[in-house]
């Protein structure tokens, strides 16, 4: 494990998850603004520039409202836990740690706790409690928004095994994808991005569950 590369030292793939808007989630706000400036079609004069620049202010505010709705709705969607929980992969703690420690090798690093679905919360301050932290960070930046970027990724494909780490953006909290959960055939770049989101979703899960698995404490 020594001479596994430091994912300091990999360049990561950047994956976007941010929404694009298209014209179905933009059509409703703008027939309210159509239906509102539909009068000055009979009207002339100073009255109908009045009545099509009010269509145009109703148009705007209710884009604003309703992409403020759909945010809400968002949150609450990623926000809330899963009614049930699928099983995670099973793997053996300690040898995952000996990964961990070598892939985040550097003097800073003050402890690292993993989850029981493959996430790790590595910590360079010096806590009392490095589990609760650890629970805590993935409280506070473990849950994918869409629209915003903590649904965002970074990808790292490890030289040696060919496996993943999935980061977010909060750069301590990263998840580990075996090279084996995909198509033994598939080629590297066919599964970075699969691979990426499956790690969100794991991250995710860990973040509900918050079922630690292993501490490492650094002897430093």
């Amino acid at each position: 494990m020594e001479q596994m590369t430091r994912l300091q030292d990999i360049e990561p793939v950047p994956i976007s998850s941010l929404l694009q808007r298209n014209w179905q989630a933009d059509a409703p706000p703008w027939v309210i603004g159509a239906l509102v400036a539909a009068p000055a079609l009979f009207l002339s004069g100073p009255v109908q520039y009045a009545i099509l620049a009010l269509g145009v202010v109703a148009g705007v505010a209710a884009d604003i409202a309703l992409s403020r709705l759909r945010q809400k709705w968002r949150i609450e969607d990623a926000t809330t836990p899963p009614a049930e929980f699928p099983s995670p992969v099973e793997f053996d703690p300690s040898d995952r740690a000996l990964i961990w420690q070598a892939l985040t090798a550097d003097p800073s690093v003050r402890s690292i706790v993993q989850f029981s679905y493959g996430t790790c919360v590595v910590s360079v301050d010096d806590v009392d409690d490095p589990i609760a932290n650890a629970k805590q960070l993935l409280s506070e930046y473990g849950h994918a928004i869409p629209g915003t970027p903590s649904a965002d990724m970074l990808v790292y494909t490890l030289p040696e095994t060919g496996d993943f780490v999935v980061g977010c953006y909060h750069p301590n909290i990263l998840t580990y994808i075996p090279r084996g959960l995909f198509d033994r055939d598939a080629s590297t770049d066919e599964i970075q991005t699969p691979a990426a989101y499956l790690g969100r979703d794991f991250r995710c899960l860990d973040t509900f569950a918050q079922e630690s698995v292993h501490l490492h404490r650094s002897a430093s």
